[in-house]
C-alpha cells in the first residue's frame, strides 16, 4: 500500500509497532531479532477512538517465523 497519499512517505515512518516480533536489544545495543513466541493463530484486538490510517506489513527477515514466509491476517470492523 503506498502511504503518500495521505501525507505519509517512507522517510516519516520513524518507529514501527511490532506485535509478534521477538526483538531483543543486547547489552550492547545491538538489535537481535529472535524466533516469536507467539503461536499460530494468536490474535490481538485494539479499538479506535479516532481516525487513522494503518500499514500493516508482515516481516520477512530470515529470523522471524523460521525464516518462512506465511500470511498475515486482519479484520476491520
Amino acid at each position: 500500500m503506498n502511504l503518500r497519499p495521505f501525507g505519509v512517505s517512507e522517510d516519516s515512518i520513524q518507529n514501527s509497532f511490532n506485535i509478534f516480533m521477538n526483538v531483543l536489544v543486547t547489552a550492547d545495543g545491538r538489535v537481535k531479532i529472535e524466533t516469536p513466541t507467539s503461536k499460530t493463530m494468536d490474535s490481538v484486538s485494539f479499538k479506535c477512538e479516532v481516525d487513522l490510517i494503518v500499514g500493516l506489513t508482515a516481516c520477512s527477515h530470515e529470523g522471524t517465523n523460521g525464516g518462512r514466509l506465511k500470511q498475515i491476517g486482519y479484520a476491520v470492523e
